[in-house]
């Protein structure tokens, strides 16, 4: 790689300045080197803070950097690693890309580690950051190819994170679209390792992904910065019973069920009251829907059966979303958004389950964004009898 002190001291030097510009006025200097330094400027530009400590000291593509794994899940990725291998002596990453995963479980594990890269240049990038790590080795190739003939011990583990991008380049998510096809892999992976753990869409339908994955011991979902990043399924082709566990985490709490127990539980409905406790899914737990469980084994209340927000006389740790105190409950009349509006002068306005959009109760309610409180206009009632209103409840974070 052309990395030298020339091309450290043109990355301090340029780093804040308009990769275009630099582009352009360095295009014609003849030195092999300051096309990578750029490229370079332009990945730390894309990335920011998201490797943090898993930070390449090189980085080629732009496109790569926007692919990668952020350092928060590539810990989970390696935690679950951990949880899962006992004593490992050799882990593959199949889908290698700019190394963060595998760097992050390779390190947890401390193990002797291959990662396959289909591209020459990003193969030989990868070779370069991880130069000092003797354990760890990078081979360019077809990864498929690689691990058919591969005639070695069993690999405890092997990571894949198949491509989400069709031969046209459009985005697909589907587990047969992807790249390369985890289900045709299976019968190759079961005679190759123990375990898998493969990243998938969150876009993906939870209980037909179980169905395609039936090696499944594991579901991951995860959530990062309030959204629902992935699902990672970690696979047992040595498992002796057919119990599967859902976990949801966002990386400060986690909630782990059983799907058969969740398809048996019964939501149960309640009306918010002021001094009561709301619990706010994240996207992770909407995307996973424990919403009987959480009633069952928690001891929340539903506030209708398609509001998936939740009730409870005090704060219950350890769940996914997050808690307000109720400090008030209003009605959707025009009187009554009015004089709300007038008291609060200024609150975070949302929607669950309601024909008004945000913007509307905001511009009926008069009142700008801001302020300590959150209000919630949602749809309450009980399913059984068939009763339903529209509140706006006024809420404040518990911390």
């Amino acid at each position: 790689m052309m990395v030298n002190d020339e091309f450290r001291r043109f990355v301090d030097r340029h780093r804040n300045e308009d990769v275009a510009k630099l582009r352009l006025k360095y295009h014609c200097c003849g030195q092999a080197w300051v096309e990578a330094a750029i490229n370079h400027i332009e990945c730390l530009k894309k990335c920011g803070r998201k490797f943090g400590a898993f930070q390449p000291e090189l980085m080629t593509s732009p496109l790569s950097v926007e692919q990668a794994t952020s350092e928060s899940v590539a810990r989970l990725h390696a935690a679950i690693a951990k949880e899962t291998v006992a004593n490992p002596k050799r882990i593959l990453d199949m889908t290698c890309g700019m190394g963060i995963d595998l760097r992050a479980i390779s390190e947890a594990l401390s193990c002797k580690a291959v990662g396959i890269e289909l591209s020459e240049s990003g193969a030989e990038t990868a070779r370069y950051n991880f130069r000092d790590n003797p354990d760890v080795a990078i081979i360019t190739g077809d990864s498929v190819e690689w691990l058919k003939k591969y005639d070695g011990d069993k690999f405890d583990l092997v990571f894949i994170d198949p491509a989400r991008r069709g031969e046209n380049g459009e985005r697909v998510y589907n587990i047969r679209d992807c790249r390369p096809d985890l289900m045709g892999l299976l019968p190759l992976l079961a005679s190759k390792c123990r375990y898998a753990m493969a990243k998938l869409s969150p876009m993906l339908d939870i209980t037909q992904t179980l169905r395609d994955l039936p090696q499944a011991r594991k579901l991951y979902v995860a959530e990062e910065g309030g959204e629902c990043r992935e699902l990672l399924a970690l696979l047992d082709f040595e498992r002796s019973d057919n119990h599967v566990e859902i976990v949801v985490t966002d990386g400060a709490a986690e909630y782990r069920f059983d799907p058969e127990d969740e398809r048996s539980a019964r939501e149960t409905f309640a009306h918010p009251v002021v001094g009561d406790f709301l619990f706010e899914p994240g996207a992770a737990a909407m995307k996973a829907a424990p919403f009987g469980l959480l009633c069952r084994s928690n001891g929340l209340k539903k506030l209708h059966c398609n509001t998936h927000l939740f009730v409870a006389a005090a704060v219950v740790g350890n769940l996914p979303g997050k808690w307000y105190r109720i400090d008030g409950v209003s009605d959707m009349s025009s009187r009554s958004l009015k004089a709300l509006g007038k008291r609060l002068g200024r609150a975070d306005v949302a929607v669950r389950n309601h024909p008004l959009r945000p913007e509307e109760m905001q511009k009926r309610l008069g009142i700008k964004s801001g302020g300590r409180h959150r209000l919630i206009g949602c749809t309450t009632g009980d399913a059984a009898s068939r009763t339903e209103s529209g509140v706006v409840l006024v809420l404040s974070r518990c911390e």
